[in-house]
């Protein structure tokens, strides 16, 4: 369902409002809604591209948003267990969607060539590491959709 002209020129002053006097570590917005169907409701921007940059932003300026794909990547998945075409915690669509992690029997203690060592790289709390989970979440969504992954997103 389309959003009214009223709705629509309220976020649209919004957008702009955010732009007047922004803090300078704040980039500028970019926002698109998009409606449970996939439907695009609202689209906009506002000011420069960069903190010092005098280029307009546009709905196709590319932006390095580091960490925040895992974000992206765990929404898009969550979209698709609720339409019932994904189900990661199901060890039959995850093998067939990505053989590959069928080899992974050779993290068996056994056969990894791993040492004994019980102790923790880190206390908990006091450290993190990455771990490979949500790479493999978007193979399988990859997979599930015939889509790349960035087109997906």
């Amino acid at each position: 369902m389309p959003l009214n002209v009223k709705t629509l020129s309220r976020l649209r002053g919004i957008v702009e409002q955010s732009c007047e006097n922004p803090p300078q570590e704040i980039p500028r917005p970019s926002v698109v809604v998009i409606s449970k169907d996939g439907e695009e409701l609202f689209a906009h921007v506002a000011g420069k591209r960069g903190l010092t940059s005098q280029e307009n932003m546009s709905l196709d300026s590319a932006f390095w948003i580091a960490s925040c794909t895992k974000i992206l990547v765990g929404l898009a998945c969550m979209q698709h267990i609720e339409k019932g075409m994904l189900r990661l915690d199901e060890r039959t669509q995850v093998e067939q969607l990505c053989p590959e992690l069928k080899q992974l029997k050779v993290l068996r203690p056994d056969v990894k060539g791993l040492g004994t060592d019980p102790s923790l790289p880190a206390l908990p709390g006091e450290g993190w590491e990455y771990g490979p989970g949500i790479d493999w979440d978007g193979v399988a969504l990859e997979r599930a959709t015939g889509l790349k992954l960035n087109n997906y997103l």
